[in-house]
């Protein structure tokens, strides 16, 4: 009597024909029965059974037989890691992160089975129920409508592994609420799906420093009065919407703003001349003092209030 196993073959699979084996069976009594499988594909092609042989019978083949498989219903999920600045984990499926920490995004795809996790990856992931019935092709993301950065497939494109995911994703969201949609292609096995992410980016950080070099202590009007706004993370340039202010009130004029991406520094500057018309008339020495603040809207938010004194002269 026959004993060893006996495999599925499948040949052409589509979409590139390959001839693969999908499953394993041992053979008890010499036969295999009421054996199951979910390991066929989707699409229309030929299964046969090879038997390996053992020690007195020699390998067989079946006589191919032609199986169509319907497609299945597939989900898209969204997922984002955010880790400290040392990289270790701070949540497994974030939806809130700050403009420059560190953050990635990974899309899945999977069955009908699979159910969205606050902490982490979908359960159960498709590699996780059968590796070799994962989804494959392409998942495009969007951001408010625009696609995200270039995958393998294109502007916004990215390809699914062998375990149903992309590569981790990391772009440079900016400050403010997305709306990320990712739209799986389908496959020979799977149907579309899409699946709509809410992701909050808030403000980050911001210092003020004195100019460099400072203010002296006595000078003549017309100056320039500048600061320097520096940041905790590299990025974009932030806004040049300062508000330089006497006291409480708002000194007049536009700022002039230089960007060095590789400090982050940002150089700001305001010409203020004859102590824009106030107290022209003081006679003697008056104390005068500059509140330096400033506003973003956008990637920063500064949260500090720098106060210069300096002496003025009539």
């Amino acid at each position: 009597m026959a004993a060893g196993d006996v495999s599925l073959i499948a040949t052409p699979i589509p979409p590139d024909g390959i001839t693969r084996g999908l499953d394993q069976f041992t053979l008890a009594n010499g036969a295999v029965t009421d054996a199951k499988t979910q390991s066929l594909p989707g699409g229309t092609y030929t299964v046969s059974a090879h038997y390996a042989g053992d020690g007195t019978n020699a390998p067989s083949d079946s006589t191919p037989i032609q199986v169509t498989v319907g497609k299945e219903s597939s989900q898209t999920f969204i997922v984002v890691p955010s880790f400290d600045s040392q990289g270790n984990l701070l949540n497994g499926n974030a939806t809130s992160v700050t403009y420059g920490s560190r953050y990635i995004i990974r899309m899945y795809v999977t069955d009908k089975n699979g159910v969205a996790s606050a902490t982490g990856p979908p359960t159960p992931t498709c590699y996780q129920e059968n590796v070799l019935t994962c989804p494959s092709g392409t998942v495009a993301l969007t951001d408010n409508g625009a696609l995200v950065d270039t995958g393998g497939g294109g502007p916004g494109v990215y390809n699914l592994n062998d375990f149903g995911y992309t590569r981790n994703l990391t772009p440079s969201l900016l400050g403010g609420v997305h709306s990320l949609v990712s739209t799986y292609s389908g496959d020979n096995s799977f149907n579309a799906s899409s699946n709509t992410y809410g992701l909050t980016v808030t403000p980050g950080a911001t210092r003020i420093l004195p100019p460099n070099p400072p203010l002296p202590p006595v000078m003549a009007t017309p100056f320039n009065l500048g600061v320097i706004l520096t940041m905790n993370s590299f990025g974009v340039m932030p806004s040049c919407n300062f508000t330089f202010y006497d006291g409480t009130t708002a000194l007049q004029g536009t700022p002039n703003c230089d960007w060095q991406a590789n400090g982050p520094f940002l150089y700001v500057s305001l010409p203020v001349s004859t102590d824009d018309g106030r107290d022209a008339h003081v006679h003697g020495k008056v104390q005068r003092r500059l509140e330096l603040c400033a506003f973003h809207i956008g990637a920063y938010d500064h949260k500090s209030v720098l106060r210069y004194y300096d002496n003025a002269f009539r």
